[in-house]
């Protein structure tokens, strides 16, 4: 466009005059518009309450994890969106009775913390998979001040603090806030786009993690690295496939959760990471 304004400054002006035109009517009368999900402009950027907390359908019960009684948490996924993780933290009702918290938090009290340290707790319950529209998440366990939560009397002397969802839309990842105190609803400043990749030398030893939402990249002269969220098992698997086929099967160890092998020339180490729902690379030269 630019050698053509160059080129033909007059026409140029009267073809863009003419694009925005068109631009401007198209916003008023795109389907997301229209739907009320998104802002108008040309950023199309999720409304603060793009999903509604009541599309959310939220449960903590008491469960069996490992063969260890456990608080649980699952929900399933009213919305239109990918929800690529979920957070509620919870704080102790005001009105909680002394005997109560002393009885529910035994195991931790014993651990040296007060009844007082107990009632400023915060108690969290998460998924961190991916969920599709319509679909529900496998239940996790629930914590309590870094223990596990162990019994539902626990659950009972709680109240819904804020509740963070991280969901996708046109291959970018959003984070909103619902505040249960004052019911409003809150959009972060930080997007990331998950098909986020490097055009370096190094990035060009891996594959391109395609099913994965890519969260972060760092890369310098000597190392290159990323890491994703809501990374199954399966997934992590398969991406390790992915980086034998690229050569990456000289001195391998390997496991359920990493992988450490280097290039078949052995000029470079890679380490693949899976840590709960949360996969790292990191590629470099052998020094």
């Amino acid at each position: 466009m630019k050698r053509l304004k160059k080129l033909f400054a007059s026409i140029a002006a009267m073809l863009v005059a003419i694009s925005l035109v068109g631009c401007g009517n198209a916003s008023q009368s795109s389907p997301a518009s229209a739907e009320g999900d998104f802002a108008q402009g040309e950023s199309a950027e999720p409304k603060k309450d793009a999903i509604q907390i009541d599309e959310i359908a939220w449960v903590v019960e008491a469960g069996v994890d490992d063969g260890d009684r456990r608080v649980m948490f699952s929900y399933a996924n009213n919305s239109d969106y990918a929800i690529a993780e979920v957070r509620l933290e919870m704080t102790m009702k005001e009105d909680a009775e002394s005997e109560l918290i002393q009885s529910a938090f035994d195991y931790i009290l014993d651990q040296g913390l007060t009844e007082d340290d107990i009632r400023d707790k915060m108690f969290v319950a998460e998924s961190e998979e991916r969920v599709e529209p319509g679909e529900s998440s496998s239940s996790d366990t629930c914590n309590f001040a870094g223990y596990y939560a162990n019994n539902i009397e626990q659950y009972d002397l709680m109240e819904p603090d804020v509740m963070t969802i991280k969901f996708l839309h046109n291959d970018m990842l959003y984070e909103e806030y619902y505040d249960f105190k004052s019911q409003s609803y809150s959009l972060s400043s930080n997007v990331v786009d998950i098909k986020q990749w490097s055009d370096s030398e190094l990035s060009a030893l891996l594959p391109v993690p395609e099913n994965e939402i890519v969260v972060d990249l760092s890369e310098s002269s000597t190392r290159f690295s990323f890491s994703t969220i809501a990374t199954s098992t399966e997934g992590f698997d398969a991406y390790v496939e992915k980086c034998r086929e690229n050569g990456f099967t000289a001195d391998v160890t390997w496991d359920d959760t990493f992988y450490y092998s280097k290039s078949e020339d052995g000029a470079y180490k890679l380490d693949i990471l899976l840590t709960g729902s949360s996969m790292s690379a990191y590629l470099s030269p052998v020094s």
